[in-house]
């Protein structure tokens, strides 16, 4: 179960890194980092990563597939999460979670502050 949050948060934290990069290198007109690999990234697992990325650095936005495709995968990652923690039930895997979300959101919260 730990298993499982950790490579969540180690997910989200790759692909946030990866859309900071590709964004820095597209300002540099440097090589670019290939948007395959972005959602590919996004659909491992760092599906919110990959949604603050593009916020933060207004990185794909305009982009319809990385529109629809960031938050689709949001949604399975989500629905997938929600059937894993009603499947096991316990009162310790909803504060394991809780503290999961709320680690996750102060990390991000850190980081788009100090993205420049």
């Amino acid at each position: 179960m730990i298993w499982l949050l950790l490579y969540i948060l180690v997910m989200n934290l790759i692909t946030y890194v990866q859309f900071a990069q590709d964004k820095r290198r597209a300002r540099q007109k440097e090589w670019r980092i290939s948007e395959k690999r972005l959602l590919t990234l996004a659909f491992l697992g760092g599906s919110l990563g990959a949604w603050r990325g593009m916020k933060d650095y207004y990185h794909k936005i305009n982009q319809l597939k990385f529109k629809t495709l960031v938050p689709l995968s949001i949604l399975l990652h989500a629905a997938a999460l929600a059937y894993l923690f009603f499947d096991w039930g316990t009162p310790n895997d909803y504060l394991l979670l809780l503290a999961a979300v709320a680690i996750h959101g102060i990390l991000f919260s850190f980081l788009a502050k100090n993205r420049r």
